[in-house]
């Protein structure tokens, strides 16, 4: 184990075999923000573990690198801890999952020439390919193997089909879905730009260009729940953002392996399995509650998406998983206007109501955030 974290960590984080080293005391801890005590980590097993340090060590060309994130200025304490037990519980179960073999293109595809993997989630990897028949560079999606395309955890056929209808600017442009060897395959158009999330590593969205990426953000997710779809994953890492070629900036919103089709009365079915799905820091409180979903849930993580565009950090924070979840369902968070300078009072309420934890207090559909952003003046 200890030859294993040496092999992943590399010469530049050291495991001490010293048993003279000296310990920690709780209280140091507790007043040091640089360490985490165990007890307040969720479970992880080996294998998630040692994919989690590998992919911490695969930024910035292997140096470990900590992201700043900036901490809440308000805390306040847990007023439910059985309810956050029992959310931690089920959050631990959905992160317990096997690391999947890497998925190879299948032998027998004599259309796309598969050149590199440039991207991996939970469902699938998706590769930098050549549409052989056209000579165009696209981006190859292959689901793992053990997706289950038909059943209650899977389910994916009519998402998919649903999805490839979305014809519109700020959507990924869906060109081809398949079936080979090994299994289901969707073609996109391959975006040259980055995604959200690695700009703002680098620096937040300044106010100027920030109303042109909330509106096509907007725009792209409206057409989506045109089609009856929720996205439910919107985070930095799904948001595009390249250039035209007359420079002005473009977005479109891509990986729609978590999204949901609504059923009569614009509602998702509540989930019958008791698993987390989504990103903890873009989750919405009916997202953890197991609760059925409508297009409200969408503009929550939107909403979480705006707050770290400009202030650099996500709205709810938590030195856990269970603490940001609870940050989540008491809806405790520092607003905008007090993070970040500059920001009106008008951008920030606005900000604020689509990440309410009260359904009925966030904005009634997309339409709505569009037109109230365009009233404000940047």
């Amino acid at each position: 184990m200890k030859n294993l974290l040496k092999k992943i960590l590399g010469p530049s984080l050291s495991v001490s075999n010293s048993p003279t080293a000296e310990p920690i005391e709780e209280s140091t801890i507790q007043k040091d923000q640089r360490y985490t005590l165990a007890s307040d980590i969720p479970h992880y097993d080996l294998c998630q573990l040692v994919r989690n340090i590998e992919d911490f060590k695969s930024r910035d060309n292997g140096k470990p690198q900590i992201r700043s994130m900036r901490p809440a200025l308000v805390k306040k304490p847990l007023e439910d801890d059985t309810e956050m037990l029992r959310v931690a519980e089920r959050f631990n179960r959905a992160d317990k999952e096997e690391v999947k073999p890497p998925v190879k293109p299948a032998k027998g595809n004599t259309r796309y020439d598969v050149l590199e993997p440039i991207g991996e989630g939970g469902t699938a990897i998706v590769y930098r390919a050549l549409d052989l028949n056209i000579g165009r560079e696209i981006a190859f999606k292959r689901f793992h193997p053990d997706i289950d395309l038909h059943g209650e955890t899977g389910n994916f056929n009519k998402e998919i089909e649903t999805v490839t209808r979305v014809d519109h600017p700020n959507v990924v442009v869906t060109h081809d879905v398949g079936k080979d060897a090994d299994g289901l395959f969707i073609v996109m158009n391959l975006v040259k730009g980055k995604d959200l999330e690695r700009i703002l590593e680098s620096r937040c969205l300044e106010l100027s260009e920030f109303k042109e990426f909330a509106i096509q953000s907007l725009e792209g997710l409206m057409a989506v729940h045109a089609e009856d779809v929720l996205h439910l994953d919107l985070k930095p890492s799904n948001i595009m953002v390249s250039s035209h070629v007359s420079g002005r900036m473009h977005v479109q919103l891509i990986d729609f392996g978590s999204a949901k089709v609504m059923a009569a009365g614009g509602r998702t079915k509540k989930e019958k399995k008791n698993d987390l799905k989504g990103s903890i820091y873009f989750m919405s409180p009916e997202q953890i509650n197991n609760d059925s979903l409508d297009v409200r849930t969408d503009i929550y993580s939107m909403g979480c998406v705006f707050y770290q565009a400009l202030a650099g950090a996500p709205p709810f924070q938590g030195e856990s998983a269970i603490q940001v979840m609870a940050a989540h369902l008491q809806n405790r968070f520092v607003p905008l206007h007090e993070q970040v300078e500059g920001v009106s009072m008008e951008l920030s309420n606005l900000v604020s109501r689509m990440i309410s934890s009260k359904l009925e207090q966030r904005p009634a559909d997309v339409k709505e955030v569009i037109d109230e952003l365009l009233k404000l003046t940047f």
